[in-house]
């Protein structure tokens, strides 16, 4: 008995220094390696325009398709390497296909006479996000100014890919009247039901270049806290997009869109990261990016062949603002 004893008291006090042998060689090691599996929610829009020359040739809004996010599940994981000061990271999510919002498809068909505040056609149909992939890459060097704050600059890339269906719904279309039509709202309209059918469909690829600036400063053992900040030195976006219901041909119509911009986003960030053991941390983020709006050229297709035709005279944008919440958990060997 006295034996066994024994033996339990010598693996409790080998297991119970375990941890501080480790955190004393992980704090000496000049490389680490990690995982980091990583779930959130993301809130949220992305927005497509057409801008069409007015009677003086100066441009103005003629249509406006706002694709909700509200929500957006997705779930994903970081791995990153670090030696002495600097770390490099790589991401990688998708999302969970879901209902996420609605779809609202706003144009202002008077903008050529002069009046670019009537809105003349409103509809608004169930989003649903169909799939998503978002990855990128961060690398960093960390400064030390003291012994609990670090502060880093940060070069980083974001590719994200968002497709989404938009269904069912209602349109309210002002008829035509003298020069021009008639608000959507008013009594010379035409009501569109669109249960049933769906309205449009749009295809989103974004790259996104960032420049910034990350601190953490630890309160003790087990809390750090984190703050950064970035802004896109150049953006590069195309996106597809079928409006189903224009059947001049019987398929609809087709759209693409390719635009850039330079310095047109920005983003920030704070965190929190609470030490479960030496070697598993687990970390909360919240963070808000507004990208946009960037113009480029627009191009239609009555089929899907691949075949364009530049939209003359008019210009394509689009710009994404949304929140996200994650919650991870950290690994490192």
């Amino acid at each position: 008995m006295k034996k066994n004893i024994r033996i339990v008291l010598f693996i409790v006090l080998c297991t119970s220094t375990l941890p501080r042998s480790y955190a004393e060689g992980k704090s000496s090691a000049a490389f680490h390696i990690w995982v980091e599996p990583l779930c959130g929610v993301r809130w949220g829009s992305l927005g497509e325009y057409v801008y069409a020359p007015d009677y003086t040739g100066s441009y103005v809004k003629l249509s406006y398709l706002q694709w909700e996010e509200k929500p957006v599940w997705y779930y994903g994981g970081k791995i990153g390497a670090s030696l002495k000061n600097i770390t490099l990271t790589g991401y990688a999510t998708g999302t969970v296909p879901a209902a996420c919002g609605s779809m609202k498809d706003s144009d202002w068909q008077n903008y050529y006479y002069g009046d670019t505040s009537t809105k003349t056609n409103y509809s608004i149909s169930d989003n649903e996000l169909v799939s998503g992939i978002q990855a990128g890459g961060v690398l960093s060097y960390s400064f030390h100014p003291s012994m609990n704050l670090s502060v880093s600059p940060v070069v980083s890339f974001d590719f994200d890919y968002t497709s989404m269906s938009a269904a069912n719904g209602t349109g309210w279309y002002g008829n035509e009247q003298g020069s021009g039509y008639a608000a959507w709202d008013s009594t010379n309209r035409t009501i569109y039901d669109f249960t049933g059918e769906t309205v449009c469909s749009y295809r989103r690829y974004t790259y996104t270049g960032w420049l910034g600036c990350k601190a953490s400063y630890t309160f003790s053992n087990r809390w750090q806290f984190g703050l950064s900040g970035s802004v896109s030195p150049y953006m590069y976006m195309y996106s597809f997009d079928h409006h189903f219901l224009n059947t001049e041909t019987g398929d609809g119509t087709y759209y693409m869109d390719i635009m850039s911009g330079w310095f047109s986003g920005i983003k920030g960030e704070i965190h929190t990261q609470f030490t479960v053991t030496p070697w598993c941390f687990f970390l909360f983020s919240v963070s808000g990016t507004a990208c946009g709006p960037i113009y480029g050229k627009d191009y239609y297709s009555y089929t899907n062949d691949g075949s364009w035709t530049l939209v003359q005279d008019c210009k394509a944008a689009a710009d994404a603002v949304y929140c996200q919440a994650a919650a991870s958990i950290k690994m490192v060997w």
